[in-house]
């Protein structure tokens, strides 16, 4: 298993891939301070399969969503939203279209809008995948 370090948000993360390239984990770093967490990311065949996993998120109120976003130079794709359970946890399945290595970065965002696809709403976390 390749192990490796980068910088992210002035912290570390640690960013792992297996010898395939088809299964990357992606510490995801506090944005403004914060929660925490991992994403896992998977290949599949067209998709990529992503297990969040998060914990001390803030409840949303009203019509506030959080959205995961895949980053790439030309834009970012929408993973899916999620709503924490009542003690901020977050263990939830996403799936996004393409190829893993095509994203350079993940990101979770705080969307005012449950019902707006556009990326409206303040970043929480972020983390940088492996090439």
């Amino acid at each position: 298993m390749l192990l490796l370090a980068a910088a992210i948000g002035g912290g570390i993360g640690v960013l792992r891939a297996d010898d395939s390239g088809d299964d990357v984990a992606v510490t995801l770093r506090p944005v403004d301070g914060g929660p925490s967490g991992r994403a896992q990311l998977r290949q599949g065949d067209g998709s990529i399969r992503i297990e969040l996993d998060v914990e001390g998120l803030d409840s949303p109120s009203g019509r506030e969503t959080y959205e995961l976003w895949l980053v790439h130079d030309d834009g970012r794709v929408s993973a899916g939203t999620f709503r924490p359970t009542p003690d901020g946890k977050v263990r939830v399945d996403l799936t996004a279209a393409g190829e893993v290595g095509r994203y350079a970065r993940i990101g979770v965002t705080i969307e005012p809008d449950d019902s707006d696809p556009s990326r409206n709403g303040a970043p929480v976390l972020e983390g940088s995948i492996p090439s």
